[in-house]
């Protein structure tokens, strides 16, 4: 979904790229060779989490406007139960990994030099991208509402889900007031959307299947000029 009066859409140009789908498959080839930890599930307790009520309760006690609000959900007792991945993937410094990022950037320039925003390939300082998580979604598990602010900028989450309808990314349309459950679908899943501590954007993810998730923070000169 993309937001902030945002016209392109990222998430959609880069989900249609063969080598890209490639790489995320062996992803999850590799990283179900990985020992992992199991996550107790309790699934009404869990749901309880990123239901809009919680969200409510959240919101009573912090201004939508301050920074403190992702720090207010992290320190929520249960804020999340998944499996974080991300020092793994790291660690593992696999050329997938590499490959992946790198596909990410090339994607994103073709896609501004196609709508008339000149961006070169990723060593272009106009384009900067770095891995901001990984995680594994066993079924029961959650991460609770929460805005990312300390990290601004525009997001691509890519997130496989082994059946349909038994997970999503929910989030609070900030124009709208509207609460949006955007469920996934079996496969991979792109979503974009922006993180402007200005205009908070609340979201939250539940699954009860497994689900793998790679999320990219993406600083766009080339957008922030014109946008």
């Amino acid at each position: 979904m993309d937001q902030n009066n945002f016209p392109l859409n990222i998430a959609e140009t880069i989900s249609k790229n063969e080598s890209l789908h490639k790489y995320l498959n062996h992803f999850l080839t590799l990283t179900k060779t990985w020992d992992l930890p199991q996550t107790p599930s309790n699934y009404a307790f869990n749901q309880h989490f990123v239901s809009p009520e919680f969200l409510t309760h959240i919101r009573e006690f912090v201004d939508v406007s301050d920074d403190g609000n992702k720090f207010f959900a992290e320190t929520l007792e249960n804020r999340s139960n998944y499996i974080n991945i991300k020092k793994k993937v790291e660690d593992e410094r696999s050329s997938t990994f590499q490959d992946i990022q790198s596909i990410v950037m090339e994607s994103l320039a073709k896609h501004l030099n196609k709508n008339g925003r000149t961006a070169n390939t990723f060593e272009n300082p106009e384009i900067r991208c770095h891995l901001s998580g990984a995680f594994v979604y066993p079924p029961g598990s959650f991460v609770n509402w929460h805005t990312n602010n300390d990290a601004p900028g525009h997001r691509l989450y890519m997130a496989h889900a082994d059946e349909i309808g038994k997970s999503f990314f929910r989030y609070l349309d900030a124009d709208t007031g509207e609460i949006i459950t955007d469920f996934d679908k079996p496969g991979w899943n792109f979503r974009h959307f922006i993180v402007d501590p200005r205009k908070p954007f609340w979201h939250c993810v539940y699954s009860d299947t497994t689900r793998f998730s790679l999320g990219y923070n993406i600083k766009l000169s080339a957008l922030n000029k014109t946008a």
